[in-house]
């Protein structure tokens, strides 16, 4: 198996173990079987759980990143945009969670706040430029919509996973926050 393909196993597994026990309970060893590797080859790969973490949460705020969705920025390109930043999260429910648990102060690190932050700078942007076209309410505070649509979609995203969803999307959530700022 490549390097590449062991350290992806190995992310995975630590975004579920940390998301499950924060980091103070998260052990190395628990990340290794779950992963299928050797305990060695995390530390060879990530130095310390420290360094572990560290890469779990540049890891997911890799895949939270905003995609780009074309230079027009019409009615159906900010739904779009919209959409696919909600998609992304409802998909990774174990990301939520230790994101969660991160902006409940049970793991004190910055970078998942800024995580959410982003997440709410780019939806509050998305809601402006849709006012801005006229498609979207002008009556309506744009960092407090997302505010509102961050919840929404974090809380979807736990329920989810709760209810054991296998195929969660971000469609039905970013149907009703576009349908609250519609005229």
């Amino acid at each position: 198996m490549s390097a590449q393909k062991s350290k992806e196993r190995i992310l995975l597994a630590a975004v579920a173990e940390f998301a499950d026990r924060g980091y103070a309970g998260a052990r190395v060893g628990r990340i290794a079987e779950s992963a299928s590797a050797n305990k060695q080859l995390i530390y060879y790969y990530f130095g310390s759980k420290d360094g572990l973490y560290g890469a779990v949460l540049e890891h997911i705020t890799a895949r939270w990143a905003p995609q780009d969705v074309g230079a027009t920025r019409g009615p159906d390109q900010v739904r779009q945009e919209l959409a696919a930043t909600l998609d992304r999260i409802a998909r990774a429910p174990d990301e939520a969670r230790l994101i969660l648990r991160s902006l409940m102060g049970a793991d004190a690190d910055p970078r998942p706040v800024a995580i959410v932050a982003d997440f709410r700078r780019r939806v509050a942007q998305a809601v402006s430029r849709g006012q801005g076209t006229g498609y979207f309410r002008d009556d309506v505070d744009p960092d407090e919509y997302a505010r509102t649509a961050a919840a929404l979609v974090i809380g979807d995203a736990l329920l989810g996973a709760a209810s054991g969803d296998e195929n969660p999307s971000g469609e039905p959530i970013a149907e009703l926050v576009l349908r609250g700022l519609a005229w």
